[in-house]
């Protein structure tokens, strides 16, 4: 059985370390750091101040921290600054990011 993914709504603001073993999609604002054993997706009105751990990283929205995960995105809408370590990295043109990058074959360890 497919687990549900989680989401913070438009109208929501999480402070504090959020844990998932599953998708977490933002929406609203996370002040604080992620931590999910599956995908984390970045809405384009989405914004997250701190760092973030997951299988999958989707970035569209803003994030201001840095970023561990095996497969990164960032799309054209989105604003990083931070630094990345990952496994695989795709950077949309028109995407904005700030920071350094680093590969490793196995970032989340």
């Amino acid at each position: 059985m497919d687990q549900i993914p989680s989401i913070i709504g438009a109208d929501v603001t999480v402070v504090g370390t959020l844990t998932s073993s599953g998708d977490v999609t933002v929406e609203g604002m996370v002040r604080g750091d992620i931590q999910a054993k599956g995908r984390v997706t970045i809405s384009e009105q989405g914004k997250l101040v701190g760092n973030l751990h997951a299988k999958d990283a989707t970035i569209r929205g803003r994030i201001e921290g840095n970023i561990q995960a095996e497969k990164v995105m960032l799309f054209a809408s989105c604003n990083a600054k931070g630094d990345i370590v990952h496994a695989r990295l795709t950077i949309e043109d028109g995407a904005r990011f700030e920071g350094c990058c680093r590969h490793s074959e196995s970032p989340n360890h």
